[in-house]
């Protein structure tokens, strides 16, 4: 969301830096919990399913990005980037205790998530 609004390169780069490591940590972790939810046989279909969902976003983002820059400017491109993000960081954050590992239910019965195996 700062992007539109800064007013040099040097803004710019010094604003990719936390979002380059966050984008590395965000991956890592998401990897991970996608292997975590399958049993071990199950790994490679848990990353297969994570990988074509990414490539969804990964063709959804530029096709999406083209028609809102062409209609209300670039600015308006990271703008919707930030609200997606910050309703995929509400939609984690809220997730319903139904799409948990039944591994993580039974782990604490107030819900609270193991952070290691």
């Amino acid at each position: 969301a700062a992007m539109p609004v800064a007013g040099s390169w040097e803004l710019v780069a010094a604003l990719q830096v936390p979002a380059g490591i966050g984008r590395g940590v965000l991956t890592t972790v998401l990897l991970s919990l996608a292997l975590r939810v399958g049993a071990p046989g199950e790994q490679a279909t848990a990353m297969g399913a994570y990988q074509a969902i990414y490539a969804v976003g990964m063709f959804a983002g530029p096709a999406v990005s083209g028609p809102v820059a062409e209609q209300w400017g670039i600015g308006a491109v990271f703008y919707l980037s930030a609200a997606v993000t910050l309703g995929g960081l509400a939609l984690a954050y809220a997730r319903p205790r139904a799409f948990r590992s039944s591994r993580e239910v039974a782990a604490d019965s107030r819900g609270r998530v193991p952070l290691h195996r």
